[in-house]
C-alpha cells in the first residue's frame, strides 16, 4: 500500500485510503506526546533541573559577556589606533607647509606661532600644545606664547620611529606635558628641513593630550558602571606597564614604592583571580586586544585590557536560578493545560505545509497555506516557501543558461557559415561595379550589395568579439598614447560633421597595464558614438587625470545624452540608442575595460549630453614611485 501510494500521482494520493489513516487525529497523538514529556520533566528532581539550568545559563551568559567585552575592547583599540593615526597624518601634512620655513628666520613675525595657536584652537582639547623647536632644543614657536624662547625638555627614551615616503615621524613615551603640570601628553614629532639649503631647521612637535586616550577608556567602563558592575579598562605598553586606566582602576590598583601603578600580570584565558588592596580575592572576566596595524602605522605593543567582576556579570543567572525554584511547582500544572493546546496549534499547520509541499507544481501551484501557529512552525513555513522559490529560480536560470549556450553556439556556427557566401557576394558586386557598361540602376543595386555586405560583416565581427573576446596583451603603457591616436584618427570625421574636439589632457600620467590596440578600440568606439550622436554638430571634451591608485578618463559630449532609465542597460548586448546601431559596441567596450581590471560608468555630462567615465588601476610599482 505505501509503495502504490508513493508511486501514484498527486491526484490519486488525495483519493487513497492511506492518507486519512496516516493523518487521522494527529493533534491527539502530538498532544499525548507533549503531555508525557512535560510530566516526565516535572517528575525529575527539581534540584537537578535547576543545577543544569544554572550551569548552562552561566556558561552561555559568560561566553556572551566575554564576546561583548571582546567587541568593546576591539572597538576601543581601533578608536585609539585611529586617533593616533590621524595625529600622525596631521603632522605629515603640516610639516610640508610653507609657514614652517619661517623657523629659518626665528619666526620673527610670529606667523608660525599664530598658525600653531590657531591649529590648537581648531582641534579643541585634542592637543595640549603645538610647538617648533630649533636644533638646540629652544622653542622657536608655540601655541603657548609663554613657552617661546624656553628649553623644550622632552623624554626621548623608548622612541618609536615611523618612516614612509622619506618622512620620519617619532612617537615618544607618555610624559608630563610641562615640568610645571601633572597633566600627561603623548609627544609626536617630525624633523623639518630648510627647503632651499636642505639643512635641518628643527622639529615640529605635537603634544597629544593623554586625557583624550583616557576618555576613550572611560567610555567603555561607563557602560558597566551604569549597570552597577565593577568594570575596569586598562591600557598597557609593550612591557606590561600600565600607561592608562579609568579612574576606578587607578583608585584600587596596587602601586609600587614610587607610587606608580604596578604592571599588569600575565593572564591565561578569560577568567582570572585578582586580590586587589583592601579587597578579598575575586573572580574577573577579562579580554585583551593588541594594537592593530593601520597602513604604515607601527605596532607599538600597546594592549587594551577590560576586566569585569564575574559576580556582577552573572547576576542575571542567579536571579534565573531563584526564579526556577519558585516556578517549578507552577510548571507542573501549566504543562497539563498547555499540552493539548500546543498539540493542536503545532500539528495543524504542519499538516497543511506537508499537503502544500506534496501538491506543489510550478505549472499549477496550489495556494500557500495560511501563516499561523507557534514561532517554529512559522519559521518552517517561511523556510519552505523560500526553498521552493529558490528551486524555481534555479530551474529557470538553468533553462535560460542552456538556451543562451545553444544560441551562442548557433551564432558562432552561423557567423562562420555566413562569412564565406557574404564575401563572395561582396566580391562579385565589386567586380560588377568595375564594368563601365553597367546601367545606373544595376550599379546602384550592386552598391547596395557591397554596403549591406559590409554592414553584415561588421555585425558578424561584433558577434564574434562579443562571444569570444580576445585576451589582452598587457604591457606597461601610458593611456595618453592610444587616446591621442584615437583623436588623430577621428579628427577629420569630427571636422566634417561640425563636432569640436576639446582634449584637456595632461602631459604625463602614471602608467597602467594595458593592451594599446584594445584601449584604442575602446576610445574609438566611445568617440565615434559621441560624434554620431550629434549629427548637427557639438562639442566633445576629453579629460584624463590620476586619482589615487587609478587613472581616470572622461569623455563628455553635448549631445542628447543617455536617459537615466537606460543607463543600467546601455552596456547589454543588442541595446542601442540609434536606429542604425547593432547594440554591441558598448558591450565590447565594457568587456575590454573589465579585462583590464577597470570599470566604466555613464552619467550626465556638464555639457548636457552623455559622460562616460573609465577607471584603470595603476600597478603598485607606480605607487612606490
Amino acid at each position: 500500500m505505501p509503495i502504490d501510494t508513493v508511486a501514484s500521482p498527486p491526484s490519486e494520493i488525495s483519493k487513497s485510503k492511506f492518507m486519512p489513516l496516516h493523518f487521522k487525529h494527529p493533534s491527539l497523538r502530538i498532544g499525548h506526546t507533549l503531555l508525557a514529556a512535560f510530566l516526565l520533566l516535572v517528575i525529575l528532581p527539581i534540584v537537578l533541573v535547576t543545577s543544569l539550568a544554572y550551569v548552562s545559563a552561566s556558561d552561555a551568559l559568560r561566553n556572551e559577556i566575554i564576546h561583548r567585552l571582546q567587541q568593546d575592547t576591539t572597538g576601543l583599540m581601533q578608536s585609539i589606533d585611529h586617533l593616533l593615526f590621524e595625529r600622525i597624518e596631521n603632522l605629515r601634512s603640516w610639516r610640508a607647509l610653507d609657514v614652517m620655513q619661517d623657523a629659518s628666520v626665528g619666526d620673527v613675525d610670529k606667523r608660525l606661532a599664530r598658525f600653531l595657536s590657531s591649529l590648537e584652537t581648531s582641534y579643541g582639547s585634542i592637543y595640549s600644545e603645538l610647538l617648533f623647536r630649533d636644533p638646540a632644543g629652544i622653542i622657536v614657536a608655540s601655541s603657548d606664547n609663554s613657552r617661546i624662547g624656553k628649553q623644550a625638555d622632552i623624554d626621548d627614551a623608548d622612541t618609536i620611529r615611523i618612516e614612509t615616503d622619506g618622512v620620519a615621524i617619532e612617537l615618544l613615551p607618555v610624559q608630563p606635558c610641562h615640568p610645571q603640570t601633572t597633566a600627561r601628553c603623548l609627544p609626536i614629532r617630525t624633523a623639518v628641513d630648510n627647503r632651499f639649503t636642505g639643512e635641518p631647521l628643527g622639529q615640529l612637535i605635537t603634544l597629544l593630550s593623554w586625557r583624550r586616550i583616557e576618555n576613550e577608556l572611560a567610555q567603555v567602563a561607563e557602560m558597566g558602571l551604569n549597570d552597577g558592575h565593577k568594570l575596569f579598562t586598562i591600557l598597557t605598553d609593550a612591557g606590561g606597564q600600565i600607561i592608562g586606566a579609568t579612574t576606578e582602576a587607578r583608585e584600587i590598583w596596587p602601586r609600587d614604592d614610587a607610587g606608580q601603578l604596578q604592571p599588569l600580570p600575565e593572564f591565561k584565558g578569560h577568567r582570572v583571580t585578582l586580590a586587589l588592596p583592601q579587597q578579598a580575592a575575586e573572580e574577573y572576566l577579562t579580554t585583551d586586544v593588541q594594537q592593530l596595524a593601520l597602513r604604515y602605522f607601527p605596532l607599538t605593543g600597546w594592549r587594551v585590557v577590560v576586566l569585569e567582576a564575574e559576580d556582577d556579570a552573572l547576576e542575571p543567572v542567579y536571579r534565573l536560578t531563584r526564579l526556577l525554584l519558585s516556578v517549578a511547582l507552577a510548571t507542573t500544572i501549566i504543562a497539563i493545560l498547555m499540552a493539548s493546546w500546543l498539540g493542536k496549534h503545532i500539528a495543524q499547520p504542519i499538516i497543511q505545509l506537508a499537503r502544500f509541499s506534496r501538491h506543489y507544481d510550478d505549472r499549477q501551484a496550489p495556494q500557500s497555506p495560511p501563516l499561523h501557529g507557534v514561532t517554529e512552525v512559522r519559521e518552517l513555513h517561511h523556510s519552505l516557501l523560500q526553498m521552493i522559490q529558490r528551486l524555481s529560480l534555479s530551474r529557470r536560470q538553468l533553462v535560460q543558461a542552456s538556451k543562451l549556450a545553444a544560441v551562442g553556439e548557433m551564432a558562432a556556427t552561423l557567423a562562420h557559415e555566413v562569412r564565406t557566401p557574404l564575401g563572395i557576394l561582396s566580391s562579385s558586386a565589386q567586380l560588377l561595379l568595375t564594368d563601365e557598361n553597367l546601367s545606373k540602376e544595376s550599379r546602384e543595386m550592386a552598391g547596395f550589395i557591397v554596403s549591406e555586405s559590409a554592414r553584415l560583416n561588421r555585425l558578424i565581427t561584433l558577434l564574434l568579439e562579443s562571444g569570444r573576446p580576445r585576451e589582452p596583451m598587457l604591457r606597461s603603457l601610458e593611456v595618453l598614447e592610444p587616446l591621442r591616436h584615437s583623436l588623430s584618427l577621428l579628427t577629420p570625421k569630427a571636422d566634417k560633421q561640425g563636432v569640436t574636439l576639446d582634449p584637456r589632457l595632461p602631459e604625463r600620467l602614471p602608467h597602467i597595464r594595458g593592451d594599446a590596440e584594445q584601449l584604442e578600440q575602446v576610445f574609438l568606439n566611445l568617440l565615434l558614438n559621441a560624434i554620431q550622436a550629434m549629427p548637427e554638430g557639438g562639442t566633445i571634451r576629453l579629460l584624463a587625470r590620476a586619482a589615487g591608485d587609478s587613472v581616470i578618463v572622461e569623455i563628455a559630449d553635448s549631445g542628447p545624452g543617455v536617459p537615466e532609465a537606460d543607463r543600467q542597460r546601455i552596456f547589454e548586448p543588442f541595446v542601442s540608442g540609434r536606429d542604425s546601431g547593432f547594440g554591441l559596441g558598448l558591450s565590447i567596450v565594457q568587456q575590454i575595460v573589465h579585462q583590464h581590471g577597470g570599470s566604466i560608468e555613464v552619467a550626465r555630462s556638464p555639457l548636457g549630453g552623455a559622460l562616460f567615465r573609465l577607471r584603470f588601476p595603476t600597478p603598485r610599482l607606480n605607487k612606490k614611485r
